[in-house]
């Protein structure tokens, strides 16, 4: 929901006369800042206690939760929430700086100018909508064969998941662009976009 308000309000600024790029300035302070702070919260979270019953530890209540839960207390999950926010909020930010012509020059605008990024990021939004998705139905699967402890102890089962779960999400994204969004963006020439209105004084 985060992404989706962000990505939103991205989309109102950057229809407003002079675009993302006058907010340029801003987002190159508020994007470290965000990141920082998310660096720090979720860092901090780690120190924060499990939830506690009865003043006793709920080792036993944990215990007998399904494998794979975790009991958390309301304080860690609201900190992980505002870390999330705060995330988004500094790739919000980036985007904004890699919008700024004036702002992004020599190597870090070559380096985004790159043509696999500019491949990449014509799947991003079936990236974005569908990885989620093959997550998880590859976790399911983990648990499904037993393979979830391993997944989780040993560097090269995470490894080999995380590249699992990347590979599938490319390959739905690429088939999504080719069999659904590019027919739909064909329809943009129906919809020519309309310029800033200039206002002529009476």
């Amino acid at each position: 929901m985060d992404g989706l308000i962000v990505g939103a309000m991205l989309a109102i600024l950057a229809r407003q006369a002079g675009g993302l790029a006058q907010w340029g300035r801003a987002a190159m302070v508020g994007g470290p800042a965000a990141f920082l702070l998310w660096a720090y919260i979720t860092f901090a979270c780690r120190r924060i206690p499990a939830a506690r019953m009865g003043g006793k530890a709920t080792a036993a209540g944990v215990a007998a939760l399904p494998s794979g839960l975790q009991l958390h207390s309301p304080l860690r999950l609201l900190s992980g929430a505002i870390s999330l926010t705060l995330l988004v909020a500094a790739f919000g930010c980036l985007l904004i700086v890699a919008m700024s012509p004036r702002l992004l020059r020599g190597l870090p605008a070559k380096a985004l100018a790159v043509r696999p990024l500019r491949w990449l990021g014509r799947y991003s939004y079936g990236l974005y909508v569908y990885h989620f998705v093959v997550i998880g139905l590859l976790l399911a699967a983990v648990h499904h064969l037993g393979l979830r402890p391993a997944m989780r102890t040993s560097l090269c089962g995470t490894g080999a998941f995380a590249a699992a779960a990347v590979a599938l999400s490319m390959a739905v994204a690429f088939a999504s662009f080719h069999l659904y969004e590019k027919h739909f963006l064909k329809l943009k020439k129906y919809f020519p976009e309309s310029g800033p209105r200039t206002v002529v004084p009476a």
